[in-house]
């Protein structure tokens, strides 16, 4: 449900600041001059609004809101379950180091550096999450990074891949 808010002794719903009445629902009529009358329809016209009824309902709640210092609620999010799959090769022993294993771990910590990069951007707001292209294909090479992290037994560098990934794919459904 939604949050209720309380003004004056009166609870009302924040949704109800901006919905249109129900049959049940008041209907409040407003005298204005002709010539605000129409500058009220083309504002309406420009806003992509329904009509004036529904710009006059913006405006009363952007008074109210303005007035008691309102907010927008902001909805729960629950974070997604964290999955830990661990793969042990037991052919190699621990001590063999591979040199592709070496180039994997350059290329994991520049994944990571470039990944946390990007998300200070979205919560500073300098990057739109919406739609944007270019975090869905760094989550996908986080996932393709996180199979080589188990892959070369690098628990460390999977955990942080994981936390990233996890992070990005919250970003995106938002």
């Amino acid at each position: 449900m939604s949050e209720v808010i309380v003004i004056d002794d009166m609870a009302i719903r924040y949704e109800d600041l901006f919905r249109a009445p129900e049959k049940d629902g008041a209907v409040v009529s407003v005298r204005v001059h002709k010539s605000v009358k129409e500058l009220l329809v083309r504002l309406a016209q420009r806003e992509g609004l329904d009509g004036v009824s529904e710009l006059l309902r913006y405006l009363v709640a952007g008074y109210i809101m303005g007035k008691y210092k309102l907010v927008h609620p902001e909805p729960r999010v629950l974070a997604q379950p964290i999955f830990l799959n661990v793969n042990v090769n037991k052919t190699q022993g621990k001590d063999s180091i591979e040199p592709e294993q070496v180039m994997v771990k350059v290329e994991i910590d520049e994944l990571i550096k470039e990944s946390i990069q990007a998300i200070e951007k979205v919560k500073a707001g300098i990057i739109n999450p919406r739609g944007n292209e270019y975090l869905r294909k760094l989550r996908n090479k986080v996932v393709r990074y996180m199979v080589k992290a188990l892959k070369y037994r690098m628990e460390d560098e999977y955990e942080k891949l994981k936390t990233i990934q996890t992070t990005l794919t919250t970003i995106l459904e938002e």
